[in-house]
């Protein structure tokens, strides 16, 4: 990841990197990240997000929106969304660092400031202005004070990532959804205009929420409900290819997003211990270049998108 967004930490190329919450290593010292033993290099980054805060829920009767129940053992939390300067960025960023045991973040991510999240326009408005007249500041604040290597947004929607490109000068997006085997329409505006502007890329949802992990099985889904008759469709060539050349749908899917020069890393979920190994083994996989050549040449990838070259882009540390 350092390599593609050199400008957000100063720093060369760690031997390996994964984009992760690390509660249990151990705190970065103020002057100088954490190294990995043997590389002079840290090989986990840091990511919270600033916009959301766990309170224990005193009223369990509330219901509204920005309100969102969660479940640790027998406690209940409220998760309260807001995008103001003068408590929750600031101090939703301390709280992060005392429940890590860390003193440097390395990336905040703001989530979910789309109409989706926000169905009210009137709320939606407002929280959008309260990020640019507050919330922005705040975190430019600890942008310079060194605690925090780089400030981002979480999205899964066009329109979102073009507000934020028009309004702020954002230094990364974890972008889900919206750069996979089946959605790529980014590389029409959006990409580029993180190219030009030299914002990085971190991809999630590259499984689309399923599909792209489990093929066309029954109940499938497709960005999180049920896949629809042309999803299928066109999943089902993909797959068909896949199988051609003898290469996992899934591992097509990791992989496909991963070779975008802007794209420092795929955020990849798992329920069981075993799905770590399998988008291992994904990653790792060497996938033929007729394969992507076939999928353009069927239409199911633009001509102008980077695919792959082989080996593929992860690479195994030496031992």
């Amino acid at each position: 990841m350092f390599e593609k967004l050199p400008h957000l930490f100063g720093r060369a190329k760690p031997d390996a990197v994964e984009v992760s919450v690390a509660g249990d290593l151990p705190p970065a010292q103020p002057s100088k990240p954490p190294k990995k033993q043997g590389s002079g290099y840290p090989s986990y980054l840091t990511t919270v997000r600033p916009d959301r805060a766990a309170i224990p829920r005193v009223d369990r009767a509330v219901t509204n929106r920005d309100l969102l129940t969660y479940r640790q053992g027998a406690s209940t939390f409220a998760v309260i969304r807001d995008y103001v300067a003068s408590s929750p960025d600031l101090s939703n960023a301390v709280f992060s660092y005392l429940r890590l045991g860390m003193n440097r973040i390395d990336i905040l991510l703001i989530h979910d400031l789309d109409s989706s999240f926000h169905p009210d326009p009137d709320t939606f408005a407002m929280h959008r202005n309260t990020l640019l007249t507050s919330g922005w500041k705040a975190l430019q604040e600890l942008k310079s004070a060194g605690v925090v290597g780089a400030v981002g947004a979480g999205l899964n929607d066009r329109d979102t990532m073009g507000w934020y490109l028009d309004q702020l000068d954002v230094d990364c997006f974890l972008l889900a959804l919206r750069y996979t085997l089946l959605e790529h329409d980014v590389l029409l505006d959006e990409l580029p205009r993180c190219e030009e502007n030299d914002v990085g890329i971190i991809i999630g949802g590259a499984f689309n929420s399923g599909i792209l992990a489990t093929g066309t099985v029954a109940g499938a889904k497709y960005n999180y409900d049920k896949a629809p008759v042309a999803i299928l469709d066109k999943v089902g060539k993909i797959e068909a290819i896949c199988a051609r050349h003898q290469t996992p749908l899934a591992a097509a899917a990791l992989q496909f997003p991963a070779a975008h020069p802007l794209v420092a890393s795929v955020v990849v979920g798992a329920l069981q211990p075993e799905h770590v190994t399998s988008n291992i083994a994904s990653f790792d996989m060497n996938i033929p270049a007729d394969l992507w050549a076939e999928l353009k040449d069927a239409e199911l990838l633009p001509q102008l998108a980077p695919v792959p070259a082989t080996p593929s882009p992860i690479q195994k540390e030496n031992p």
